[in-house]
């Protein structure tokens, strides 16, 4: 029997590659690349989920999940010690301690884990779940979203990537600030090639103008206006 033979006979293929799909699923709601990273929120989700469920809600949501999935589902679960009764600052301290990422890097990744599965199940799957829990809780796996036009609170964290553990919206905001003083500076630069110096031979209009309109670009992000 060659090795194809064998690997296409693997009665557990197919668990591993849902279970792997599954995984990307939530990474991609995590904004991240890394599969350790988002291993690790997964897992810590589905325990502190668990735990706070009763028996028969733990048993009816683990038939939704791939059978690698199940079987993390239940590890280390003890039946006669649930359901486990804590508020959102405990449930989001324990999520953040076992997936080893801060902890508001925890309540949002709480609320995108939430997503994922509901994409992967279904709406009214995760509606049941989650209506098993206290209103705390549901405000955690399900923030309901800000109005449209809202000013109120920051909007939602959702970063690139997570090899770090996640990034803060300052970390991404200096990014920005960084990529917008390289992107001035580059301008500048060009700017000071093409301003007319008595030396310089005549340019077209065109070119003139274009060095025109590029100072006066600089000189309105330098005023603030």
């Amino acid at each position: 029997m060659t090795m194809t033979a064998r690997r296409s006979s693997d009665p557990l293929a197919h668990g591993v590659q849902t279970a792997q799909l599954w995984l990307r699923t939530v990474a991609i709601h995590l904004g991240t690349e890394d599969e350790q990273f988002a291993y690790r929120v997964l897992r810590a989700w589905l325990h502190r989920v668990r735990d706070r469920l009763g028996i028969d809600v733990a048993a009816h949501f683990s038939a939704q999940l791939p059978l690698v999935l199940r079987g993390l589902f239940f590890e280390g679960w003890v039946p006669h010690q649930v359901p486990v009764r804590y508020d959102p600052g405990r449930f989001t301290a324990a999520l953040a301690q076992e997936a080893l990422i801060p902890e508001p890097r925890a309540r949002t990744a709480a609320a995108q884990v939430t997503a994922a599965f509901e994409e992967l199940t279904s709406t009214d799957q995760i509606d049941h779940l989650v209506a098993q829990l206290p209103a705390g809780l549901r405000d955690v796996l399900r923030p309901v979203p800000p109005p449209r036009g809202s000013t109120e609170g920051e909007p939602p964290d959702r970063p690139a990537g997570e090899a770090a553990g996640g990034g803060s919206a300052e970390a991404r905001l200096a990014a920005v600030e960084r990529e917008l003083r390289v992107l001035a500076d580059a301008l500048r630069a060009l700017v000071d090639g093409l301003e007319e110096r008595p030396s310089d031979e005549p340019r077209p209009p065109a070119v003139a103008q274009v060095a025109r309109r590029m100072h006066q670009i600089l000189l309105s992000r330098d005023t603030g206006s």
